[in-house]
């Protein structure tokens, strides 16, 4: 007898044997195996004496159907029951996305007082960009009427002196003609006088040509009384 067969007696007999032995045969009684060939009780696959033929009783296959049927049950219900170590782990990202949520507003906050900055100092720059620019044509306005007023006076005053230097040319051009016409005047004076003189006062003084010392002491004294009356 094998080992085996002796092993089965030992476990049919139930009677013989220590008080050992019929705690194996609990065991194994309690640990009844499972044929997968037939799902029949009491012997495993590779002992199945319809191991040729699947005869599978209407009770094991409801029974397998039933239990293929909870399977995805059990599978779901395990799916979506969390354990504590997961529900703590949802709360640290349910807290972490609030911080982070908490940390973009502040983001934003301090992206739009950004914003806000640079747009004011934006305007700020365009104001005084405007104002010097606005200064700067005041400024080159001011001093091209300055430069306007500085060449029109030295215009006056080149008029002015080349008028006074034109005035001063005809004064001197009519003294000029002037002392001309005077000196033209005198010498046709002079001559008429001299004329005269010989017409009418040398025949008084020199009624007749007798002597010449006479005639030259006459002649003397004319042109010296002439003289005198010249002066």
């Amino acid at each position: 007898m094998s080992n085996n067969d002796q092993r089965d007696g030992g476990n049919v007999s139930g009677g013989g044997g220590d008080h050992g032995g019929g705690d194996r045969t609990d065991r194994r009684q309690y640990r009844a195996p499972t044929c997968f060939n037939c799902n029949e009780v009491a012997h495993y696959a590779h002992r199945c004496p319809n191991r040729g033929r699947r005869n599978y009783p209407s009770r094991s296959s409801s029974s397998s159907g039933r239990q293929r049927s909870r399977s995805p049950r059990r599978y779901d219900n395990r799916r979506h029951q969390l354990p504590i170590r997961d529900l703590g782990v949802h709360s640290q990202i349910a807290d972490l996305a609030r911080s982070i949520g908490a940390m973009k507003a502040q983001y934003d906050i301090e992206a739009r007082k950004k914003e806000e900055k640079a747009r004011r100092d934006i305007e700020a720059r365009k104001k005084e960009e405007k104002a010097r620019r606005k200064f700067e044509k005041a400024e080159a306005q001011r001093l091209e009427e300055e430069e306007a007023e500085k060449r029109a006076l030295k215009d006056k005053k080149k008029k002015e002196k080349l008028h006074n230097e034109a005035e001063k040319r005809a004064e001197m051009r009519k003294d000029l003609r002037l002392e001309m016409l005077m000196d033209l005047h005198w010498h046709e004076m002079k001559d008429k006088f001299i004329a005269e003189i010989k017409k009418t006062v040398l025949p008084s003084c020199f009624p007749s040509h007798k002597g010449k010392g006479k005639m030259e002491l006459c002649e003397s004294e004319g042109y010296s009384s002439s003289g005198g009356s010249d002066g």
